[in-house]
């Protein structure tokens, strides 16, 4: 036989339960709050069921931070919640837990080894995950902490055709000026496609950067001009998983472009479709699972606005010629070389996420 609890023991209750609550959500921190509010159910949701929103950011600013925090409590419970305090929450979802390793390796190319994290853990499919990153005060500004190679992703990929297709619309986008004629391939974007190709080899993926002007004719009919090398490979080989056109934007305030990540700073990305054409679902899937291998991995290197969505853009963004085509905005001209050539080894960890799950959870 259960005892009932009198009146007066249970208001006690829960007083000390709603005191719980609110202390914690007093006590998360904002930035603690922020990468929670990223990666939380009710945002992913809204964000995944209804992607429609036509030039603006999927995540909209100035949601309050309690009432999706409670929502959180209600379907997650309070102990869970509790992980919050001092520590960043990443619920894991869409992105493979067994490729998202604790590496702590240094690999041959110099990317800073980790030895020590505070892990974070979020839950995918029934199943844990650790995500190998933490935070650490670095002359007053916030610097993520976070593993960047991991050998755990090598596989033997398939010899007879390219995984990744790399090639820049805007080749002469220059970094450092707003030069759009920059053909200096160390300055602008081409320098940023060598190095992710780079790291993709890496990890066995076979690449193809694809260095030819588009835009030094007519930059107005640039991205027909890469549709038609795009098209090329197309026929050689069929379509690929994934195909990327590498930009940067025109964003006069860097702070907006810029994070800082293992102590440097590195161009923040943003991903870039186009509605308007028959492949559009495809491409949005390849897109969202980048983005959020990205927001689980490396918070912050996603500018505010993490996509643009069209509803009809130039040349469809070439989008209509593959189910695997991402625009991908690498910073802006504001930004140094260096730091854009930074973006490109995080790049190639999460691509590299990407095709691990592909070819591993089939």
């Amino acid at each position: 036989m259960y005892k009932r609890v009198e009146s007066g023991g249970y208001k006690v209750l829960l007083f000390i339960s709603l005191l719980v609550i609110l202390i914690s959500l007093v006590l998360v921190s904002r930035d603690g709050m922020k990468n929670y509010l990223l990666s939380g159910f009710y945002e992913n949701s809204f964000q995944r069921e209804i992607p429609l929103m036509d030039v603006k950011s999927a995540y909209n600013e100035g949601k309050s931070a309690t009432s999706s925090t409670l929502f959180k409590i209600i379907g997650s419970g309070l102990n869970r919640e509790l992980n919050l305090l001092g520590i960043d929450y990443v619920q894991a979802n869409g992105v493979n837990n067994k490729s998202i390793a604790t590496s702590a390796c240094a690999d041959q190319k110099g990317n800073e080894g980790i030895n020590e994290f505070i892990f974070d853990y979020g839950a995918y499919e029934n199943r844990n995950i650790k995500v190998n990153r933490r935070y650490s005060e670095n002359e007053n500004k916030k610097n993520l902490v976070a593993g960047v190679y991991n050998p755990a992703l090598i596989f033997d990929y398939p010899q007879d055709k390219p995984q990744v297709l790399i090639y820049h619309t805007h080749t002469g986008e220059g970094y450092g000026s707003d030069n759009s004629d920059e053909r200096d391939n160390e300055k602008n974007v081409v320098a940023v496609g060598k190095a992710l190709s780079e790291e993709l080899e890496n990890y066995g993926i076979n690449v193809i950067h694809d260095k030819t002007v588009h835009d030094n004719i007519d930059y107005n009919k640039a991205y027909e001009y890469s549709g038609i090398t795009l098209q090329k490979y197309l026929d050689k080989y069929g379509d690929m998983d994934l195909v990327i056109d590498l930009h940067r934007d025109d964003v006069k305030n860097k702070s907006s472009v810029t994070t800082e990540i293992n102590g440097k700073d590195v161009a923040r990305i943003m991903f870039v479709l186009e509605r308007g054409n028959q492949n559009f679902k495809d491409n949005y899937k390849v897109e969202s699972d980048l983005l959020n291998i990205t927001n689980i991995l490396f918070p912050g290197l996603l500018r505010e606005k993490q996509e643009i969505i069209y509803n009809s853009a130039k040349g469809h963004l070439n989008q209509h010629k593959s189910k695997a085509v991402v625009v991908i905005e690498a910073g802006a001209h504001t930004n140094k070389p260096q730091e854009a050539k930074e973006t490109a080894k995080y790049l190639g960890r999460i691509m590299a996420e990407y095709l691990y799950k592909k070819y591993t959870e089939v």
